[in-house]
């Protein structure tokens, strides 16, 4: 097997080039989503402040305003004042994240399109090095054979032909990369260099202007910025807690309340030891004909009961006597015997 020492050197350098470039587009690129996000965020939860705190919220216009707390003036106050902020500096930051987009993340594209090209070219001589060993290693066990045949010989003679080519390719891919990979080592130190520097300068741009626009709101006295978020929201939360716990409790309340849908299947009686007089196996009123419950009857296991059919609707009856259907009564109950049609005679005329 072929071993190229200094080729290898050099492709384990270019190696960790690719993976720093890599890291280091993957973090600009995510400082960019971040800030842009953060910009857009603050500027929306300005205006959605201002909203919670108009005296006017959930106050229908023309009506009288009725008595009850107020909010603060300096509360209002510092609301618009974070709003105007936030909406200030985000106008303001947005053209720097697009400095960070022209000046950082396009060149180290472009360097790494350029090193994805390196790296085709690098894998190439790695096939042609194999073609080589392979035909180098068979033509050299067929010339340490002792006793060749006319195929042997033939077989040679195409063997150094595929070997002179291969050596050729090998050999000149092989001197390229060396020759070249040492360059592109040196320029990329070059680009990288103004690189750092844009991206340091403009993260620093962006991180005094963000500190310039806040200062103001810090020093209004409306917010204390010495506590993290967790500090203060544990030191605020018993002034709104008994507010919180009732609201719960309506909450709670409401949700307990029982409401039947009108969707619901109505709950039939299932108490069978009081049944109601008219029902089926129930006495009805009296000179009425009591009909006796049927006897239970041993269903095999797995049987299923057909459904019983369904009573025909208003709109059916006329469908079904139209029809000639026949009326069906319970067992056990006499049938009524029809009324005879009076037949019309000259005389009742």
């Amino acid at each position: 097997m072929t071993k190229d020492i200094e080729f290898i050197e050099l492709n384990n350098k270019f190696t960790q080039c690719e993976k720093i470039t890599a890291n280091l587009l993957a973090e600009v690129c995510k400082y960019r989503d971040n800030v842009t996000a953060l910009l857009n965020y603050q500027a929306e939860f300005g205006i959605i402040l201002a909203d919670i705190y108009d005296p006017s919220l959930g106050i229908p216009s023309g009506e009288v305003i009725p008595r009850r707390a107020q909010t603060a003036p300096e509360s209002v106050q510092a609301v618009n004042d974070f709003q105007a902020v936030m909406r200030e500096t985000r106008d303001i930051l947005l053209p720097e994240v697009d400095k960070l987009e022209l000046m950082v993340v396009q060149p180290l594209l472009e360097m790494q399109n350029n090193m994805k090209m390196i790296r085709k070219t690098i894998t190439k001589r790695d096939h042609k090095m194999v073609d080589y060993d392979r035909f180098r290693i068979s033509l050299k066990k067929l010339q340490d054979k002792k006793e060749k045949t006319l195929n042997d010989e033939k077989q040679i003679y195409k063997l150094e032909s595929q070997l002179q080519v291969a050596t050729a390719d090998y050999e000149g891919l092989n001197s390229t990369i060396r020759e070249e990979l040492p360059g592109f080592f040196y320029y990329r130190k070059q680009l990288m260099e103004p690189i750092f520097h844009s991206f340091y300068f403009l993260q620093l741009r962006i991180h005094n202007i963000m500190l310039d626009r806040m200062t103001p709101l810090a020093s209004s006295g409306y917010y204390d910025l010495t506590m993290d978020v967790t500090q203060g929201y544990e030191n605020r939360k018993h002034d709104t807690q008994p507010t919180i716990d009732s609201v719960e409790i309506i909450t709670k309340r409401s949700a307990a309340s029982s409401q039947t849908s009108k969707y619901a299947k109505p709950q039939h009686d299932t108490n069978l030891t009081n049944p109601v007089p008219g029902t089926y196996g129930a006495p009805g009123p009296a000179g009425s004909p009591v009909v006796a419950a049927a006897p239970a009857v041993a269903r095999p296991r797995g049987f299923s009961s057909p459904a019983p059919t369904p009573a025909p609707k208003p709109w059916q009856v006329n469908a079904v006597a139209s029809a000639g259907a026949k009326p069906s009564w319970p067992k056990g109950t006499p049938t009524p015997t029809p009324t005879p049609t009076p037949t019309r005679t000259a005389s009742s005329i």
